[in-house]
């Protein structure tokens, strides 16, 4: 795989020395390496704020002697804080996943030179801490940005390519603060093509809670536009984009009716491992728009041809709704489409760390050497989330411990119930929440009652499992507490069979249950999230449309993409989080960031407790040397 070297390498004390033509004297524990990585996706270390202290809004921090390396991806901010010795630093990337996401891992090494470390490409998801990461750039055309919460004025001035768009339609769960959208869209002078909309909810309890972005791209003479469907766990406000460790998932999609740049059009490609991409984005977004006024119902047709125009072939995820349609409650065949019981009907198709019926391994062996089955241990299921429903054990385990568990040949049955140990659920404890970036404040966005999180304890064997949102230590954003929901299936050898990320919680609210006497399946709230397979990565990395990119993605100067060619062997790819990359070595991997270890580590019985939000904390003192005040009902 080529190789991109990031050349650009200076000492920043002799930099300055050479501008002001004077020695620089070198403050103790000041950076002195200034690095600016040149080409697609460019890593950016930055000095230290001018304020005289970290400023760790939109930045990773780590600290890097001499000697030390420490694994960096595409597009990621890092402050570097120099040592006297550390002369030099260079870059090394592979051209790898640039298609969506973050990009093939590099090895940033002070006092030496990096090397690439695996054939491994980010699956078109990340742990998100830089709000720029993800905020759109270019010629927007079309755009329909969904969240719970959405402050209008900040995403308009982060995100200005927003205002320029000829129409822009805004799904909110916010009506108590759609009068300050509204006036934030006047003042940005986007009144007059913007439409704000609360989805309808029939069932209280209820939120339109989905995150993501749909926005259409027009050519710009370097980029050939299209759509990018960005799936996120982040409120689009200030505090969620830059103070949280969240997850995003992104891809970007042709049109249609184009070939793709390597000369090959629509009716060759192959089909879609994702199935019904489209469809299932049409289908959720007929039920968020079932009560637009008629005033506004021409967008009805707007978001039904951006699911149409575009060729949805190279998926690389499964869209995994929840809606609540008219009145909350669906039957028949339709229950099969959404929440929980999407998870389901996907998972019961999909072979766990086995691409069926492509390249040399329809004997149900992956690259490494893993049988269909993954071994003869019973796979565990993690769960993280940042909010917690009720539990009881006939939901948690028999219809959504269930649902998550299934595998082809159990049917709507689903899989076998998961039994003690199988289970794990994330959860940050108390010192964690205490000691982060925001102190006791964080918590605030970690709602845990009390009575929920020993509900949940009574479930998961009576003990949760450590957060890690520094990704092993690779990102230095450990204090940054979870907004990120993420659920995983994976056994005894760190491989996941399937990762999903995005806006679902754990609760029955947002993935639905069922109601035993008439059969129904009740959902109260919107959601979107997406489900990464194996099943989907090997066949998207040999499409022609791998890598397409409609337009630019983080801002940088940066070429088109280079395409993989069609017909390059196909092999399957693992699912590895991120953190554990150099344990795996080499070979077709695919990495997923995730906010713990796999398997996860268990909660130390001595020293640590789960954060809840409705007791007090005794006297101790925040990392801002406040102490905890209990938050005051409705």
């Amino acid at each position: 795989m080529a190789q991109h070297a990031c050349t650009y390498v200076q000492q920043q004390q002799q930099q300055q020395q050479q501008q002001s033509g004077s020695p620089v004297q070198q403050q103790a524990g000041s950076p002195a390496l200034r690095l600016t990585a040149v080409g697609a996706n460019p890593v950016v270390v930055c000095q230290r704020g001018s304020n005289g202290d970290w400023d760790m809004v939109g930045f990773l921090k780590h600290n890097v002697e001499s000697g030390n390396s420490m694994v960096v991806r595409a597009g990621m901010r890092f402050y570097i804080v120099g040592k006297a010795d550390v002369t030099a630093v260079e870059l090394v990337l592979s051209q790898g996943g640039d298609g969506g996401g973050a990009s093939t891992g590099g090895v940033l090494a002070a006092g030496g030179v990096g090397s690439n470390t695996a054939t491994a490409d980010a699956a078109h998801m990340t742990c998100w801490s830089s709000a720029t990461r993800m905020m759109p750039r270019g010629p927007i055309t079309t755009a329909i940005v969904s969240n719970f919460m959405i402050d209008m004025e900040w995403l308009l001035q982060t995100a200005p390519a927003l205002t320029s768009a000829n129409q822009m339609l805004v799904l909110h769960g916010a009506e108590w603060d759609e009068a300050n959208m509204a006036q934030a869209c006047q003042q940005a002078g986007v009144s007059a093509r913007t439409v704000l909309h609360r989805p309808h909810l029939p069932l209280e309890y209820g939120t339109h809670h989905a995150k993501f972005m749909l926005l259409e791209y027009g050519p710009n003479g370097v980029y050939p536009g299209g759509l990018r469907v960005i799936i996120t766990t982040a409120n689009f406000i200030p505090r969620d984009c830059r103070n949280k460790c969240q997850g995003l998932w992104w891809q970007d999609f042709p049109r249609a009716s184009t070939s793709s740049s390597n000369g090959v059009g629509s009716a060759a490609l192959p089909p879609s491992a994702a199935g019904d991409f489209g469809a299932y984005m049409q289908s959720y977004l007929a039920f968020a728009l079932l009560q637009l006024g008629q005033e506004n119902s021409a967008w009805k047709g707007t978001a039904a041809r951006l699911c149409r125009d575009y060729n949805f072939s190279s998926a690389r995820g499964h869209l995994v709704g929840s809606a609540p349609g008219f009145n909350g409650y669906h039957n028949g065949i339709a229950i099969q489409r959404w929440g929980h019981m999407r998870v389901r009907a996907l998972l019961s198709r999909v072979r766990p760390g086995h691409v069926g019926g492509l390249g040399g391994n329809s004997g149900g062996v992956s690259s490494s050497g893993r049988g269909s089955s993954g071994g003869s241990q019973p796979p565990q299921l993690v769960l993280q989330s940042s909010s917690i429903g009720m539990m009881d054990n006939t939901w948690l385990r028999e219809e959504f411990g269930a649902s998550l568990s299934s595998e082809p040949g159990c049917g709507s049955a689903g899989g076998r119930p998961p039994g003690n140990g199988q289970i794990v659920f994330v959860w940050p404890t108390v010192d964690q929440v205490r000691s982060s970036y925001e102190g006791w404040g964080a918590g605030d966005a970690i709602p845990g009652k009390q009575i929920k999180v020993e509900s949940m304890m009574e479930h998961v064997s009576n003990t949760f499992h450590r957060y890690d949102g520094s990704l092993g230590g690779i990102t230095g954003r450990g204090n940054a507490m979870p907004h990120i929901k993420s659920y995983a299936r994976h056994r005894s050898d760190g491989r996941a069979d399937w990762v999903m990320v995005g806006s679902h919680n754990l609760s029955k609210s947002a993935w639905g249950r069922h109601i035993r006497k008439s059969g129904a399946f009740v959902l109260r709230s919107y959601e979107l999230s997406v489900l990464v397979t194996p099943e989907t990565e090997a066949p998207y990395r040999v499409h022609p449309h791998a890598h397409f990119r409609a337009a630019l993605a983080t801002g940088a100067a940066a070429a088109l993409p280079t395409m993989l060619l069609p017909g390059q062997p196909v092999v399957a790819y693992d699912l590895v989080p991120t953190g554990a990359l150099a344990a795996h070595g080499g070979g077709a991997l695919a990495c997923v960031p995730l906010p713990y270890t796999l398997p996860p580590a268990q909660y130390d019985s001595d020293g640590d407790a789960p954060w809840i939000d409705d007791i007090g904390h005794g006297k101790l003192l925040d990392s801002k040397g406040k102490k905890y005040r209990i938050p005051r009902g409705p």
